[in-house]
């Protein structure tokens, strides 16, 4: 049995915001309907051209990473 990659959960504070940064970058449709899942304020998606999903889930007192 081979697995299958559905999507890739980002966690953060503003889940549309984090979904409009990554569709400037990669290009998409946020929030498209899927019945994979259900959309509310603490989640989004991202259909990237090729397949790929990303997900992004609001998490209470998120601190973003350092990078460096």
């Amino acid at each position: 049995m081979t697995g299958t990659v559905q999507c890739v959960v980002l966690d953060c504070a503003d889940v549309l915001e984090l979904a409009e940064f990554y569709r400037h970058l990669l290009g998409g449709e946020i929030n498209k309907p899927d019945p994979r899942w259900s959309l509310d304020d603490d989640w989004a998606t991202l259909h990237v051209p090729g397949g790929l999903v990303l997900c992004f889930q609001r998490v209470p007192d998120h601190r973003p990473p350092i990078w460096g």
